[in-house]
């Protein structure tokens, strides 16, 4: 998964969001934390590798930040009673009003 979460984030034809819904649809019995995992995994294993241009740095960042929001809904959901343990749950979430 962190593998796929890597050529993802490299991958500047597509948004950074578009990599962690990936990660989501792709493996959607995962536990909902190891999406977030994953993704951070990508980017301190692309932080270490690669110096690059400043495009990639700057997906890094956002990639970052989303692999930290992910603990966020993780929280929400539960906190709301909601099914939270899969990334299926995760994506049920974004698509609706409230995630």
């Amino acid at each position: 998964m962190s593998d796929h979460a890597v050529q993802g984030v490299l991958d500047l034809s597509q948004p950074v969001a578009a990599v962690l819904r990936d990660l989501a649809v792709t493996w959607p019995d995962a536990a909902a934390l190891e999406v977030g995992l994953a993704l951070a995994t990508a980017c301190d294993a692309i932080e270490q590798m690669y110096v690059g241009p400043p495009p990639v740095a700057d997906r890094v960042v956002q990639a970052w930040r989303l692999a930290a929001l992910v603990g966020g809904d993780v929280l929400a959901l539960q906190s709301l009673g909601r099914p939270h343990a899969t990334a299926a749950h995760l994506l049920d979430w974004w698509d609706t009003a409230e995630g």
